[in-house]
Order: C-alpha cells, then sequence, then structure tokens
C-alpha cells in the first residue's frame, strides 16, 4: 500500500540495495540531471515510517491508506507519523548513470511546475542546486533548465532503465510491523 499516485499526496500528513543515491553535499554545489519522468502522470510518491535499526534510519513501507484505520498499520497504531516520500529517479549527465533522489512531501510543488511547464519533462536538462550547508536542516535546492538547442531530444527509451526504490524500502506485514515495535528487530 506504500506506493501512491501523485494525486494523493496531499492525504498523508504525516538504505541499501544496489542503488545510487543523488547528492549535493556542500552550499551552492550544482549538477546537471534529466528528471526521469515524462509527464506527471509518471510520478509517483511512497508512504513510509522512518525506523532506527541497527543504529540506521531506513523507511519501511505504511501498510495503511489515510482513510483507513490507524489500527490497520502497527507503526501508525504505535504513533510513528506517516512520512510521504518522492524516490525521484534522475539521470546523472557528467556521472552518465542513473540514481535516485530522496524528496519529501513539499517538492511535489517543484515537479508540478516543471512538468506542467516541459513535457516531455525528460527532455530538459536542469542544474540543481544546493543551497545550504552540510548538516542545515534548512537547506533548499533550485532548479534551473538549462537546456541547448538541440538536447531536448531526449526520451527515456534513450536512458538506462529507471531505477525502482524498491530495494531501499523494506516491506513488512503487520505481524513482522508488531514484532519490531516489541524488539525493535525485523
Amino acid at each position: 500500500m506504500a506506493r501512491i499516485s501523485f494525486d494523493e499526496v496531499e492525504n498523508y500528513r504525516g538504505e541499501g540495495g544496489n542503488l545510487d543515491f543523488f547528492k549535493l553535499k556542500n552550499h551552492q554545489d550544482v549538477k546537471r540531471v534529466r528528471f526521469m519522468y515524462e509527464k506527471e502522470e509518471d510520478i509517483v510518491a511512497y508512504v513510509v515510517h522512518r525506523v532506527e535499526i541497527n543504529g540506521k534510519s531506513r523507511n519501511v513501507e505504511c501498510i495503511r491508506s489515510y482513510d483507513e484505520p490507524m489500527s490497520k498499520c502497527p507503526l501508525c497504531e504505535s504513533g510513528s507519523p506517516q512520512l510521504v516520500k518522492f524516490y525521484i529517479p534522475l539521470y546523472d549527465i557528467d556521472a552518465k548513470k542513473a540514481v535516485i533522489w530522496e524528496r519529501g512531501k513539499t517538492f511535489q510543488k517543484k515537479l508540478t511546475s516543471l512538468t506542467r511547464r516541459y513535457n516531455p519533462l525528460v527532455a530538459q536538462v536542469i542544474e540543481i542546486e544546493r543551497n545550504g550547508e552540510a548538516g542545515d536542516q534548512k537547506t533548499t535546492y533550485e532548479t534551473f533548465v538549462v537546456t541547448e538547442e538541440g538536447e531536448d531530444s531526449v526520451r527515456l527509451k534513450d536512458l538506462p532503465p529507471v531505477p525502482e526504490p524498491d530495494a531501499i524500502l523494506l516491506s513488512k506485514n503487520a505481524e513482522e510491523m508488531r514484532k519490531f515495535i516489541a524488539t525493535g528487530v525485523f
């Protein structure tokens, strides 16, 4: 149940695998990327709970929809907030590889603006700039379309496969969640 459509994001309040993550570590770092989306309907978000396992934060897929009772998901029932996460597939142009960029619910507005202005979005070269020092909780990211003439013919089929975040999300059933709440172990 953790995967939700783009339109359902507002209904929620609230690492590992073979995937490479997109990171800008320092203030004013910039990378050129392509968002690996054709249109807004391609964007999905995930509803997760953040838990600590062996000293590391991990995201566990929530098994409850926003309109279902809290008792459907033991992590919800225990008070763990639902978090909406976008695992945005990007093509890192300089590294020549597909990566995942984890963003929260507030990034939906930026994605909406980009997909409405540029169709298909993947055809645009976009610079992402970090504004904030390492560790700053108020860090923001700006996006700038910098497509040069002739670069706008790229389509998804021209790039590596779109990475799926399934390898980094823990998918657990209610019984496994109850055991985790009681023992701290999955």
